[in-house]
């Protein structure tokens, strides 16, 4: 179905005003790609380029559990930060963090430290070679390695998850930040954007939906992890 043919679908389905609300939300998705790819071309970096999974350099066990890659819109994680508000305390950890641009994007504001975890060795190289272009590279660190391996540190608050990984992992990496916030306890914010397993989150412990953000067709749930109620999830894988 072309562009064409979608409008006219929306048009008998929704009438004027559900046309116009879609025709508004294609132009702001268009001009947030634009925005985005200048926003590389200033850098001097490339993050805009979407990967299938089949594409993507890694271990075969790994891929059948991944998703592709597909960077964050600025403005969807601009409008994410609004709500968490980080701090200087504040410590970021990217799940799926690709070629980085969470990373750099994260580093302009005031956290202490910004961590992304990749399984893929290419895109992990990438995002390192462009946070050396950023302005606060030091901040920035890239973990090459399985997702649901990953051993959460006790000064990480943030956890943003881009859609990258089925349920199988996100169920072993919520276990994993539960046992890191009963050994730890500290108020956790999980940001998941374009949240296609939201239920595993939903069903975990301590977790509370605080935040509903949409920016186009794309929607960004946001969740506080209650200390307290954190440890009667699943165990760690």
């Amino acid at each position: 179905m072309n562009l064409l043919q979608r409008g006219w679908h929306t048009w008998k389905r929704s009438g004027v005003r559900g046309f116009l609300a879609a025709l508004a939300r294609h132009a702001g998705g268009l001009w947030d790609r634009a925005s985005d790819r200048t926003w590389d071309w200033r850098l001097g970096i490339e993050t805009s380029r979407l990967i299938e999974v089949e594409d993507l350099s890694a271990p075969a066990h790994l891929k059948r559990g991944a998703m592709r890659y597909q960077p964050t819109g600025g403005r969807a994680f601009r409008r994410a930060m609004r709500v968490v508000q980080p701090g200087p305390d504040d410590v970021l950890v990217d799940f799926g963090c690709g070629k980085g641009r969470v990373l750099l994007l994260a580093a302009r504001y005031p956290f202490r430290a910004v961590r992304g975890v990749e399984f893929s060795p290419p895109l992990a190289e990438a995002a390192r070679a462009h946070a050396a272009r950023a302005a606060h590279e030091e901040r920035i660190e890239v973990i090459t390695g399985d997702a649901g391996d990953y051993a959460f540190r006790d000064d990480e608050t943030v956890i943003f998850l881009y859609n990258p990984f089925g349920p199988d992992v996100l169920e072993r990496v919520l276990a994993r930040l539960l046992a890191s916030v009963g050994r730890k306890p500290r108020s956790v914010w999980l940001v998941y954007h374009q949240p296609e397993f939201a239920a595993v989150v939903e069903r975990t412990p301590g977790l509370r939906l605080v935040s509903r953000v949409l920016t186009g067709h794309r929607e960004t749930r946001l969740y506080r992890l209650v200390p307290g109620h954190e440890g009667s999830g699943p165990s760690p894988g």
